[in-house]
């Protein structure tokens, strides 16, 4: 058996850390209006920017940026809610 040393647990921790923050992340847009869901999945998770989201969807980039924002304000709000150490 091997025993670990202190970098590899701390890289462990970090692991398991990161792992638990993407489920809280995850379930946080889950909660979202799925307009709001869209823009963040597209924008923040697959890296599509404004601009191409707005002529993939055929929608102004003004529309796009609001929706955006207020998007983030509430995954914000709910995170802050349900999670208060973060």
């Amino acid at each position: 058996m091997k025993v670990l040393s202190k970098k590899e647990y701390e890289n462990i921790d970090r692991e398991l850390e990161k792992k638990e923050l993407y489920q809280k992340l995850h379930w946080a847009v889950q909660q979202l209006p799925h307009i709001y869901q869209s823009i963040i999945i597209a924008n923040e998770f697959e890296g599509k920017t404004v601009r191409e989201l707005s002529k993939e969807w055929n929608t102004p980039m003004g529309t796009l940026l609001s929706r955006r924002h207020r998007a983030l304000a509430k995954l914000r709000d709910i995170l802050e809610n349900h999670f208060i150490e973060l």
